[in-house]
């Protein structure tokens, strides 16, 4: 693939809705989502490789330009259909030149990261009134429960984290 089709498969990708069979407030996308977890990772992680920021930046897009954002609950009642999208995800993310080696370390963060944006989204759709969002917020409460899923810094991010909307009306201290 030449780097004119890598870039436009990146951006197009990036404008995959996340949760389109969901009730949701406004629009979420790969990009949205992929910019986010950077972000998170970014502020979180005390030295983040290249590689691993690569992998958060590049986890969906722009595999999911190909399979689209699959509803969980689709490949949770599936059988083989979440193997056989990984599968196709690994192909496509290899052409582009996206597939990223990582550390067990650095999975562990990509993983951390990716679920982190999916549960501060989560948060924001209930304080906006989206109570279609909850069955996805108690699965994540499970998974971050498990021991070791999580960075410690990550553990520490979640565990204190209050929901508030940012008054722009004053500036930052």
């Amino acid at each position: 693939m030449n780097t004119t089709d890598k870039i436009n498969a990146l951006r197009e990708g990036g404008n995959i809705r996340r949760f389109h069979t969901w009730s949701v407030h406004g629009t979420h996308t790969i990009a949205h989502h992929s910019f986010n977890a950077v972000n998170l990772l970014l502020v979180l992680h005390p030295n983040p490789s290249m590689n691993l920021v690569k992998a958060v930046q590049w986890h969906d897009a722009p595999s999911e330009l190909w399979t689209g954002d699959t509803p969980a609950p689709a490949k949770w009642h599936s059988n083989g259909l979440k193997e056989k999208l990984r599968e196709l995800e690994l192909l496509v993310n290899v052409a582009c030149e996206t597939a990223v080696a990582l550390t067990p370390e650095e999975e562990k963060w990509l993983w951390a990261v990716d679920k982190i944006d999916l549960w501060l989204w989560v948060i924001e759709q209930e304080n906006l009134g989206n109570k279609t969002v909850k069955l996805i917020h108690d699965r994540l409460d499970v998974a971050f429960s498990q021991p070791n899923r999580l960075p410690p810094e990550c553990v520490k991010f979640v565990k204190n984290y209050k929901w508030k909307k940012v008054n722009v009306a004053e500036l930052p201290e």
